[in-house]
């Protein structure tokens, strides 16, 4: 028996044609094929739009909560807590330094008391935890404390390489002046 001939059999007798009619599954849609910005799936047309219906809490319910692992987007935002923690120590590591290497070249404390270096600083930190609450305020809380708990550890070890640098970096401009 030929192929073609097993085919028909097992289709009950139709062509494939005559199956591919039969069983539209794909419906049409209102776009022309000779519209130049319609793509089709495949030959027999485009998916259909259907706009969600349920609300966006349910939403976010369902399908951006993982209750049993932690959530990425909420550790990145605890982790911007723990940079921006990170960077006022560093900033007020080297205020420190600065002061002190003040009365150690000139034997008096400097007019201003390092100010730039504070306030700049403390833009910077002021701008990232500012980041850092509109994140967790978007992603909001984890459905269960234990799984904050996680979190937030989880976030400490993602910020502890660039708050090790951070530190890193002051520890070299101190010893350069030296």
């Amino acid at each position: 028996m030929a192929k073609r001939d097993r085919c028909r059999l097992f289709a009950g007798g139709k062509s494939g044609r005559e199956l591919a009619v039969a069983r539209r599954v794909q419906p049409t849609t209102h776009h022309s094929r000779r519209d130049p910005q319609f793509v089709a799936d495949y030959a027999g047309g485009s998916l259909p739009f259907i706009p969600l219906t349920v609300p966006l809490a349910e939403a976010r319910r369902l399908f951006m909560t993982d209750f049993s692992e932690p959530s990425s987007v909420r550790v990145f935002g605890k982790s911007l807590h723990w940079l921006a923690a990170g960077w006022t120590v560093s900033i007020a590591w080297l205020w420190i330094a600065s002061i002190n290497q003040a009365l150690l070249r000139r034997g008096a404390i400097p007019d201003d008391f390092g100010a730039a270096t504070v306030i700049a600083g403390l833009v910077s930190a002021f701008a990232i935890e500012t980041v850092a609450i509109l994140m967790v305020r978007w992603t909001g809380r984890a459905p269960r404390p234990g799984l904050e708990r996680r979190e937030w550890r989880q976030a400490f070890w993602w910020s502890a390489v660039p708050n090790a640098l951070l530190l890193l970096t002051v520890y070299v401009m101190i010893a350069a002046t030296r």
